[in-house]
Formats: structure tokens, C-alpha cells, sequence
């Protein structure tokens, strides 16, 4: 209890006020019961306390605080106010009442509420009672679940006996009434209609209860669905009529199970020797069940897999085992993988084996796939770093390759000094040819569909595949003489037949020789193509390998040393060129692989062996755009020594304002710049510029970005980029 002045400051305090907060009566004067208020009651309980002290009139507080011991506690408080004989308000005067336990009781009251609620409905019990005096009831929902009905709340007599089967009404009538008289205890068990007209047995039991005058006033009780209880014990009556056929004809489902079991059935005894198997054991393992009883259970079992097996049925002799993956070794001395379940029982054990080998089989071809995905994506990861690194050589080369074409152009130096600019020429030409193929490898050069003769292109690619096979395998390379040129992208090609004549370098681990050849064949419905075929001497491939061989991912390598994904896309690549592919191999025989490819309707292009004259090519004003100074530089010197105007640009952003463009013939634009790429300002321009020709450069691109642009792979030499500009003025490009 306390008591406070005008301030709100305490004036007076009990002893259960100050040993609730553990302070002398006269510090507990001053102390500010704020303080130990519950953080969550804090804003609620200070503002109810200012609305009630500014009201004047009694008001009360509910909330947690701390006791001095830590622990939080339930507080009711009334404070009244205090009026003086004038009527003057001198304060308040108030009392706090521990509400905890009664807070606790509450609780668990309606734990204890909600627990039997569940518990009811969990054990599908419903309740129900009766007002005698009214004569109605109320159900509930479990209840009215039971009887099929979807109202509870005014279920009249009638209602009631309406949903009794007729012919067990007068009984269960009957009970109730009787415990009615006595107010006693009732039950009964009868059937029920529902209103779908399915019948369901349930049991009702019930107390009445009497008021003040020991006259019944009301009945309450639960009813349960027997209905499973019922047809069971109706079953076990009918199981038990016929019990003699019934034994029989279990006794024939076990057999039945024991002989036609697709998992290996054992009884061992007490030396784990086998006492009885079930016939499968001569169709899994090729024993007779006769050549197997008496023997020793781990007789069968692969000596790698025994001590795992022994400690297991160490265990099974007091507890279950299961799920034991252990190897059985049949007849013609080959394993399978039985993934093994035993139970003791009276002295013996029951095993049951389950043959595992095929979906073991299936969960090492999916690891192994896997892996051949995780490599994939390791030479994707490869082909994105060497498609970056391609792309700035392509442009460290640009300067180079454009420097010293003008130099041999303007024939600066004597002889000697034009072999050296012609040496160093070749060398970048070499070199522009090793990055093409790095991006081909990448994936970053554009599918170029043109003639291809491959006398030429075999004859570039000896150096580079005798460097790949090594010393120990002998390469010949036989093209017929006279052979038309196919269609195909002369990059892929290339790393097609790379590809295949490693896989034939790996197939010969001792060496041996290397055959690629070129002819022309005539099928027998008259279609002509060309037959590139690469044969090898090496191990070869059975029947089931070389069916999987161009599937993705299938590796007949070992782990880690292929992807399985080198045939497929090559087989892929001659689908793409309107061709095929096909293997012939045999176990020790080698291997021939042969690429069926269409043959073109144009003639290879050829290298140009002279230099159109400066003089006869149409001059023209060029905007060239290029964010690297070198490469720009280059390109720039290059066509004014053509005798081209150029007006150079950093950027697409810097181009975009150069204004008027009708003062170019035409654009130049690389195509990878910061911020806006050539592709985008080539849109932008011909919104507004459609007749204004632009060319792209650039070290490397996908298809899609250039498929419907003029392009020019970097590096290029001057001749090669002046072409390609004169084209596109002329509109012949």
C-alpha cells in the first residue's frame, strides 16, 4: 500500500511496498517504481496512470514488474483519490495485489483445457450435452464429424433419435433414459445413419447431473467412431469361423513369397550357418539351394566386405540391422552388391538381401557424368579467360600487323630491311591465325559458313598436330588431288579434327600411326560428298562403348582426363553443315572416325598474291571509333595511306558528336568500347542515317550481335579493311 501528495511523490509506504523492492520503508519514499516495470508494460502502464491520475477518480493498473529477487510478478493496482473535508483533491491513495499465481492458474487451466481438446480430437472423441429442461443439446464439432451433420449448437429429440439406425434406437434410447432416472452413469454402442446414408457404429457414454432439487437438469458425454473396432472384431468372428482355411491359405501367400521373393531370403542359426535360402539364390548366384545349407553365411560374402559383415552380425544377435551394403561373391567368381537386413529371432536370424548391383551401377555412372559436367564447366571457365585474353592480343596485334604493312607497302628501307617487314608480317599472320583458334576454342569467333579447301587447311594444321601427338605417333595426311572444296567454318573444322586426333593420340598410349585423309565418295542413292576420315591403331571400343560414344558426357577416359563432350560436338558440328558423322572400331582394332561433309557449290577463295594500287580504290571521309589510342593510331595511318580523310573518335559517346555524319562516307566502329559498344551506335546511327555505311571491327564477337552487320575480324591488314570500306560505299558489300 502507499500513499501520495499533489508531486505523485510517496508519502507514505507499507512494509510489503518496501520488501518488494528490498529498500528501507524511508528510501522506498523516494524510490521510482518506473524503473522495475516490464519493457513491454512500460509505455502502456505509464500511460494509463497519467489518464487516470488526471481523471480524478479511482482507476487501476495491471502489469509485470521485478521483484527485488530478479523474478517478474503480476501486479493489480487500484489507486483512489483523496478529497479533504473542503473537497479539495490531496493525492491518491493505493494497493497492489500479486496476481502471479492466480495469472499461472489461469494458464495452465487453459493449457489443461486446450490439451483435453486435442487430446478428444486426436482420439476422434466428440462431446455433447443435454438440457434436460429444454430438451435440446449441443454437439461438438468432432461429434457432429461423427454423425455427418454441419450443425451442433439447437439439436433437438427428435434430431437425435432421427440419427439412430431404427433397429438400434429403443436400446440406446433405453440406456440413456435409465441412467437419466438414476442419475448415474449410461453408455451404449449402436449404429448411426448419416444423412449420405452411410451407416457407422459408435459408442456414447454419458453422466447425468441434478440440480439443487437432486432432479436431473442436464447429461454430458462423449461419443467415439467404432466403426474400425466393429468391422475388425467382425472380421476376427469371420477369421475365426473359418480359421483352418484361413491358416492354409497364409500358410501358402509365405511360401508363395519365400519361392517367388526377388530378394535373397535366409534363416541363419546360432553359428550363423545357413539353415534355409529361397530359390533365387540359384538365379542370383548359380548355387543350388542344396549346395549352400550348411555353410557358412560369410563363406559368400567378398573377403574385402567380411569385417564390415561380422561387426553387423555381431550387432544382429541382440538388435536389428539393416541397410548393410556387402558384396556377394557367385559362382563364375564375378561380385554383386546386396545391400543386407537381418532380425534375430527364437535363436535364429532372418536376412534379407536386396540386389543392389544395377542402381550401384547407375549412382557410379551419375558421379562419374558429374564429374564430366565439373570439368566441362572447368574448360568453360578456360574458354572465357582465353576468349578475354584472345580479345586484347587481337588488339595488342592490331598496331603491329598495320604497322608493318604500311611500312612494306611504302617500301621504307632496302631489301633486306622489306625481308624483315615481310618475316615479321608472317609471324603476326601466324599468330592472328593461333588467336582465331583460341577464340574458335572459346567460343567468341562467329560461325562463318563459306568454301573450304582442305588441301591448304590440312597442310596449316600439320605443324600444330605433330607438336599435339608427340614423337611417338607417326601423322600421315593424304588428300586426293583435285578435291572440290566443302562447306564448313574452316575454325571449327579445325578444332574438329584436332579433337579427334587427340582422342586417337590417347587410344595409343604405346604410339603407333595416324591417318587423316580427304577424298571424294558417291553414295549409293547417287549423293556426292566428302569423306574426311582420321584413323588410328589404337585399343579400340567394344560394342556397348561405341554405341555411347557421342553421347554428352560419356568418357571411356577414366576420371578427370575427359569431358566426353569432344565427339558430341563434333558430331554436332557436320549436323550443323547439312553432313554426318561415323565410327568403326573393334576391341584392339583401332578406330576410324569419318566426317561426311557437303560439298560447296563455290570455289575456295584463294590469298590475294597482289596489292590493289592506292590509286584505284575509291578515297572517301571515314569516322573511325576505337577506344584503344594504339589500335586507332594504326587503323587510322593505315587508311590515309589509302588515301582516305579520316576523323578519329574515342568513343561512341565522343562520336555521336561529331555532327552533321553526312559529311562521312563512312563508319568504322570497333565493336567492345566503355559505356556504349558499336553495335549500339551503329543502331543509333542508322535511326537517323539509314544510307550511311558502317563497319564493325573487332577481336572477337557472337553471332547473334553481328549477324546482320558488316564485319571485320582484328587484326586485318590494310588491303583487308580498304576492301571491305570501298565494298560497303559501293553497296556491293
Amino acid at each position: 500500500m502507499w500513499l501520495t501528495g499533489l508531486d505523485r511523490q510517496r508519502l507514505f509506504v507499507n512494509r510489503a511496498y518496501a520488501a518488494f523492492i528490498d529498500l528501507p520503508p524511508e528510501e522506498a519514499l523516494r524510490f521510482d517504481w518506473r524503473t522495475i516495470i516490464h519493457p513491454e508494460d512500460m509505455d502502456r502502464l505509464i500511460r494509463e496512470s497519467v489518464a487516470g491520475e488526471a481523471s480524478l477518480e479511482s482507476f487501476t493498473l495491471e502489469g509485470r514488474y521485478r521483484r527485488c529477487d530478479g523474478s517478474w510478478r503480476w501486479l493489480h493496482s487500484v489507486s483512489q483519490p483523496s478529497f479533504d473535508a473542503q473537497g479539495n483533491h490531496g493525492g491518491f491513495v493505493g494497493v497492489a495485489f500479486d496476481l502471479t499465481e492466480a495469472r499461472e492458474a489461469e494458464a495452465q487451466l487453459r493449457n489443461a483445457e486446450l490439451r483435453m481438446r486435442l487430446a478428444t480430437e486426436a482420439a476422434g472423441i466428440g462431446t455433447w450435452e443435454w438440457d434436460l429442461t429444454q430438451m435440446h443439446a449441443t454437439w461438438s464439432e468432432q461429434t457432429r464429424r461423427i454423425i455427418g451433420i454441419d450443425y451442433g449448437d439447437e439439436v433437438t429429440a427428435k434430431d437425435h433419435s432421427n440419427s439412430i439406425h431404427p433397429d438400434d434406437r429403443a436400446a440406446a434410447l433405453a440406456a440413456a433414459n435409465d441412467g437419466i432416472r438414476r442419475n448415474g452413469h449410461f453408455s451404449a454402442e449402436y449404429r448411426v445413419v448419416r444423412p449420405d446414408g452411410e451407416i457407422r457404429w459408435v459408442e456414447a457414454r454419458g453422466t447425468a447431473i441434478a440440480d439443487a432439487d437432486g432432479r436431473p437438469s442436464r447429461t454430458i458425454g462423449t461419443v467415439r467412431d467404432i466403426t474400425r473396432r466393429k468391422l475388425a472384431q467382425q472380421q476376427l468372428e469371420d477369421l475365426n469361423r473359418t480359421l483352418e482355411s484361413q491358416v492354409a491359405e497364409r500358410t501358402r501367400e509365405r511360401d508363395a513369397m519365400w519361392r517367388l521373393s526377388r530378394d535373397l531370403l535366409l534363416v541363419l542359426d546360432t553359428r550363423l550357418r545357413i539353415v534355409a535360402i529361397n530359390p533365387i539364390v540359384t538365379e542370383l548366384t548359380g548355387y543350388l539351394p542344396d549346395e549352400v545349407i550348411g555353410q557358412p553365411f560369410v563363406k559368400f560374402i567378398h573377403p574385402e566386405d567380411r569385417p564390415l559383415l561380422a561387426e553387423a552380425i555381431h550387432r544382429g544377435r541382440r538388435e536389428r540391422v539393416s541397410d548393410i551394403e556387402a558384396r556377394l561373391v557367385i559362382r563364375d567368381g564375378s561380385v554383386r552388391t546386396l545391400v543386407w537386413n537381418g532380425t534375430p529371432e527364437a535363436g535364429l536370424a532372418y536376412v534379407s538381401g536386396r540386389d543392389a548391383t544395377e542402381e550401384r551401377t547407375r549412382q557410379d555412372e551419375l558421379f562419374v557424368a558429374q564429374e564430366a559436367l565439373r570439368q566441362a564447366q572447368k574448360l568453360e571457365a578456360i574458354g572465357q579467360l582465353t576468349g578475354g585474353v584472345a580479345h586484347d592480343f587481337n588488339n595488342l596485334l592490331s598496331p603491329i600487323i598495320g604497322g608493318l604493312d604500311i611500312l612494306r607497302r611504302r617500301g621504307v628501307g632496302g631489301e633486306r630491311e622489306q625481308r624483315l617487314i615481310d618475316g615479321a608480317l608472317q609471324s603476326a599472320e601466324r599468330a592472328k591465325v593461333l588467336v582465331q583458334r583460341l577464340l574458335a576454342f572459346a567460343r567468341r569467333q562467329p560461325l562463318q559458313v563459306r568454301a573450304v579447301s582442305l588441301a591448304p587447311l590440312l597442310d596449316e594444321l600439320r605443324e600444330l598436330l605433330a607438336s599435339t601427338l608427340g614423337p611417338q605417333v607417326e601423322l600421315s595426311i593424304v588428300v586426293e588431288s583435285g578435291l572440290d572444296s566443302v562447306m564448313a567454318d574452316a575454325n571449327q573444322l579445325e578444332m574438329a579434327i584436332l579433337n579427334l586426333a587427340v582422342n586417337a593420340r590417347d587410344a595409343m598410349p604405346d604410339g603407333g600411326r595416324l591417318r587423316i585423309s580427304a577424298e571424294h565418295v558417291v553414295a549409293a542413292s547417287g549423293t556426292a560428298f566428302i569423306e574426311l576420315a582420321v584413323r588410328d591403331e589404337g585399343v579400340g571400343m567394344d560394342e556397348e562403348t561405341l554405341v555411347r560414344a557421342a553421347e554428352p558426357f560419356f568418357s571411356s577416359k577414366g576420371l578427370g582426363k575427359g569431358t566426353g563432350l569432344g565427339l558430341s560436338m563434333v558430331e554436332g558440328l557436320c549436323a550443323q553443315l547439312g553432313g554426318s558423322m561415323h565410327i568403326d572400331s573393334r576391341p584392339g582394332g583401332g578406330t576410324k572416325v569419318t566426317l561426311c561433309l557437303p560439298i560447296s557449290a563455290r570455289v575456295a577463295a584463294q590469298p590475294a598474291v597482289a596489292v590493289l594500287p592506292a590509286a584505284t580504290l575509291q578515297r572517301g571521309r571515314i569516322l573511325l571509333v576505337d577506344d584503344e589510342p594504339l589500335v586507332r593510331l594504326g587503323t587510322a595511318e593505315s587508311l590515309r595511306d589509302e588515301g582516305f580523310e579520316v576523323e578519329e573518335a574515342d568513343s561512341a559517346e565522343t562520336a555521336l558528336t561529331l555532327a552533321p555524319f553526312d559529311r562521312f562516307d563512312c563508319v568504322v566502329t570497333d565493336y567492345l568500347m566503355p559505356g556504349m559498344n558499336g553495335v549500339e551506335l551503329a543502331q543509333r546511327l542508322q535511326v537517323e542515317h539509314p544510307a550511311l555505311p558502317i563497319l564493325l571491327l573487332s577481336g572477337y564477337a557472337d553471332l547473334e550481335a553481328f549477324s546482320a552487320l558488316p564485319f571485320v575480324s582484328k587484326p586485318c591488314f590494310g588491303d583487308d579493311l580498304t576492301r571491305a570500306i570501298t565494298g560497303l560505299m559501293a553497296g556491293t558489300a
